[in-house]
């Protein structure tokens, strides 16, 4: 398993125990406006890769859909899904919609046990101090036909986005991305409050999001095409864009 996006704000947990092994990880994607899917199997490209034999290609993927988790279960096996007020099994394909607190998913029919454990909502009180400051996030780096995900990149040593971004470009494009960086729904309209706190006019701003996105899609080979899938990118993706970036930069640092 690879670490590849930063942290989202969701608090969530998903604990995965195939035999005696266990993995624990936090899912990226929750309350956003991209589509992070979340795959335990044997894919190469699935969040979680279990790398054997007679595990499903896909056992199961857990979608972001509308600010929740929806359990999608893979297409070779029933999938039994208890919580404490619900008990229900997943024919194979089948969709359930979840809400907050702990599920626990198991395919009695498969060669070797798996326990998949959903513990969602949690409070960050609950995040467990290993020295790290987070659990990794992941999600899927390639979809069902084993294309890359674009927000599966990472950013690479050496890459030239930062010097691209001066202190003043970084503020705007923080308060203009605000609601990423704290996990809430894009705002409509979005320019004009980033504008006004920015100081700036509205097409100062929109000419930034477009030199940012065509510059990222020309160097990376990215299709990122909505402000959304921009904002998403510099934020939790690359972790160019951070919450210190909201505050306004010095007057020595403010020159284009």
């Amino acid at each position: 398993m690879d670490p590849g996006l930063e942290v989202s704000p969701a608090v969530d947990r998903v604990r995965v125990g195939v035999a005696d092994k266990q993995a624990e990880v936090r899912p990226a994607g929750r309350g956003c406006l991209v589509d992070l899917p979340v795959s335990v199997g044997r894919a190469p490209g699935s969040a979680i890769q279990v790398e054997h034999a007679w595990m499903p290609r896909r056992l199961v993927t857990l979608e972001p859909d509308a600010g929740r988790w929806v359990v999608v279960n893979g297409e070779r096996t029933r999938c039994r899904v208890t919580s404490p007020g619900l008990e229900a099994v997943l024919a194979p394909g089948r969709r359930l919609a979840l809400d907050d607190g702990d599920w626990r998913l198991r395919w009695p029919e498969l060669d070797n046990p798996v326990d998949v454990r959903l513990s969602l909502g949690l409070s960050d009180a609950l995040a467990p101090d290993d020295g790290s400051g987070a659990w990794p996030a992941l999600a899927d780096t390639t979809d069902q036909d084993g294309h890359p995900r674009v927000f599966a990149q990472t950013l690479a040593a050496g890459d030239d986005l930062s010097a691209v971004l001066t202190p003043l470009r970084r503020y705007r494009l923080a308060l203009l991305f605000r609601h990423v960086l704290e996990g809430r729904p894009s705002p409509d309209p979005l320019f004009p409050p980033a504008a006004a706190e920015a100081g700036c006019s509205m097409q100062v701003l929109k000419n930034l999001v477009k030199e940012t996105r065509t510059m990222l899609n020309r160097q990376r080979g990215l299709e990122l095409v909505s402000n959304d899938s921009l904002g998403y990118y510099l934020v939790r993706t690359t972790g160019v864009i951070r919450p210190e970036h909201v505050a306004r930069p010095s007057h020595e640092m403010l020159p284009e």
